[in-house]
């Protein structure tokens, strides 16, 4: 069997991982290794850790920093309890920017986040609902929300939330509820309470306050907070209209005292969409283009931002006046 196959079956019984141990296990010398790192056969995850460098290059940013955290998991000599970041990843929530290159834990003796090499110490009440997902142990998720409305800003902490909200009966196919929202947006406040933090408690009510179920992307959650920001009227979302090519067409923001429908073109929407799955991207792109001039015909004007320019607060800002959205008052 060549090295290349020994590597994929190795990381395929630890789930993309592959511990030194496991290479000197099976006969692998220390000098083996650094060669087919050097050679680019395997990825250095965390010291004394791999994976196979074609799993690497295919994997997500999310899916990176998750074998990050699962790697620090494997190394570590001491019960260890994720929080934060590496808490957040676990549990399947994203982010509009890029993870850290560090892993986050709680400890008792830390003081505010103390950095101990790749590692960041959190001190804090122990969180007594902590689980383990894929071998790590992390906080809990409403844990995991308010330590990171408390400390990450709101484009991060609000996309977070986003899809806590959304996902809250485990059924991708219909909206959380209001009245189960409105619980789990308690329990967070209340949670907020008894932690005490003694800084940015108002940041974070005010990241709890704004999660909406109806925001259905990152992109989307990182354009809401940018609107407001900025002093615009927050849009209604997801809004139906209808009859629109035989059908009915989903807006994600709408401005309705402007007849204003507001679109973010994240990639996502064309190539990872539970809704276009398997469909050429040209195909859904013509559709897309079809449905606007539908919506135009109704009598609504519409407006799109990619990536770049919401990331640019005045290009941004500019096309929201372009459009005539007001601001707030």
């Amino acid at each position: 069997m060549s090295a290349l196959h020994e590597l994929t079956d190795l990381a395929a019984t630890r789930a993309g991982l592959i511990p030194a141990s496991d290479l000197a296990a099976i006969g692998w010398h220390p000098s083996t290794v650094q060669r087919l790192v050097a050679g680019g056969a395997l990825v250095t995850v965390r010291r004394g850790v791999y994976a196979a460098a074609s799993d690497w290059a295919s994997a997500s940013r999310d899916e990176r920093y998750r074998l990050l955290v699962r790697a620090t998991a494997m190394i570590s000599r001491e019960e260890t309890v994720f929080s934060h970041a590496s808490a957040a990843v676990m549990h399947g929530l994203g982010r509009p920017g890029a993870w850290p290159k560090v892993v986050h834990v709680l400890h008792p003796d830390a003081t505010g986040g103390r950095r101990r090499g790749p590692t960041v110490l959190h001190r804090g009440p122990p969180d007594p609902d902590t689980l383990v997902i894929d071998g790590v142990r992390v906080t809990s998720l409403e844990r995991t929300l308010v330590d990171m409305a408390v400390a990450a800003p709101a484009e991060t902490s609000v996309a977070m939330l986003d899809i806590a909200v959304r996902r809250i009966n485990d059924d991708r196919s219909s909206v959380a509820r209001p009245d189960e929202v409105e619980e789990l947006r308690a329990g967070l406040l209340t949670l907020l309470g008894e932690l005490d933090p003694p800084r940015w408690a108002r940041r974070a009510r005010a990241s709890i306050e704004f999660a909406d179920p109806l925001a259905e992307s990152v992109g989307e959650s990182l354009s809401r907070v940018r609107i407001a920001r900025l002093g615009f009227v927050v849009p209604e979302l997801q809004v139906r209209f209808e009859p629109v090519l035989g059908s009915y067409a989903h807006a994600d923001f709408y401005w309705r005292g402007i007849r204003r429908i507001g679109e973010f073109d994240g990639k996502v929407k064309y190539t990872r969409s539970r809704l276009t799955e398997g469909v050429d991207v040209a195909e859904i792109v013509y559709q897309e283009k079809l449905r606007e001039d539908a919506l135009r015909r109704l009598g609504e004007g519409v407006t799109r931002w990619p990536w770049a320019v919401l990331r640019n607060g005045s290009e941004f800002s500019s096309l929201l006046l372009e459009a005539g959205v007001p601001r707030a008052r």
